[in-house]
């Protein structure tokens, strides 16, 4: 009995989680980043633009920052490097090519007084207010948004930063870069707090960070969940691995493991693949979890990827 009752189970878990592809959104330039706040998908492209897609695909809004003027004079685009949006939803951050921070409140970007010579990594609110930014010099700094200030900096490591992440709450963050360590620290004080290490042996491309789980994406080939007790699980690819996202309760992870640039889902308490999906041409720069069983993801293409667990 108690083996029919295995089969059985083991044939739904089978039958039941699929990853499907349901919508592809058409944009003018690579997108580079993705956001989602009440059910409004917002991304941003290597051509300044910010676009704000409705659950069926529409297109509700769209920004632009200002063209840079190059060494010759002319105008041209700079890329939005990267976005978020504050706790209410009501302020966009976006953070522009020249080194400059753009806030949307409804109207065209207004650059705040933040301004950087290094390269804008993430960016992510802790409040309303308080916005980090964090450079690829491994520069992370705490802006008052209301007063205009810089609040404080500080180097978190000596390596370069590739990427930032922020819990739910709000009450913890985490950056990874080139030396494979995860450098865990209080949003609000900017004092470090914890190292993950030991997962990854080489540069990290991405971190995501959902129920207290956090999963990084390397450049090793290998897929790291860190669990809230500081135990880590590894999963391999074949080539490097340029994204992974956690959904929101860390029941599974989804990234780009091959050179094909599919889309494999994880059972992160198996640590079973359950399936691997083509979708995207180029490299990945973004995997998104919208809620449970919804996904967004972006790459060096013109497009953005929407897809669902069944």
């Amino acid at each position: 009995m108690r083996v029919v009752l295995w089969i059985m189970f083991a044939f739904s878990l089978v039958l039941a989680t699929d990853l499907k592809l349901k919508l592809r959104l058409r944009t003018p330039a690579p997108v580079y980043d993705l956001a989602y706040h009440d059910h409004t998908l917002y991304a941003c492209d290597a051509q300044g633009h910010i676009f704000a897609f409705s659950p069926t695909g529409k297109k509700i809004k769209s920004w632009q920052l200002p063209k840079r003027v190059d060494f010759y004079g002319e105008k041209n685009f700079q890329k939005a490097m990267t976005l978020t949006l504050s706790p209410s939803g009501k302020t966009i951050a976006v953070a522009g090519e020249d080194g400059r921070v753009y806030l949307i409140r409804n109207h065209q970007p207004t650059p705040t007084h933040f301004f950087t010579s290094s390269v804008i990594r993430r960016l992510a609110f802790v409040d309303e207010n308080l916005l980090l930014v964090a450079t690829i010099s491994h520069e992370v700094s705490l802006i008052d948004l209301a007063t205009q200030k810089t609040v404080k900096t500080t180097y978190l490591n000596t390596s370069p930063l590739s990427d930032m992440a922020i819990s739910r709450e709000r009450d913890l963050a985490a950056t990874a870069g080139e030396a494979g360590v995860v450098i865990l620290f209080n949003p609000r004080t900017l004092a470090i707090v914890g190292k993950l290490q030991g997962g990854n042996v080489d540069n990290i491309y991405k971190i995501d960070m959902q129920a207290k789980y956090i999963v990084t994406a390397g450049q090793d080939r290998r897929v790291i969940l860190y669990r809230p007790n500081r135990t880590y699980s590894r999963y391999d690819g074949s080539f490097l691995v340029y994204a992974a996202a956690l959904s929101p309760d860390a029941k599974y992870i989804i990234a780009a493991l091959d050179e094909e640039n599919r889309l494999y889902l994880i059972d992160t308490a198996s640590g079973k693949h359950i399936t691997k999906k083509e979708g995207h041409s180029a490299t990945l720069n973004r995997i998104l979890f919208l809620d449970h069983h919804h996904i967004a993801s972006c790459a060096d293409e013109n497009s953005i990827l929407l897809w669902e667990i069944q």
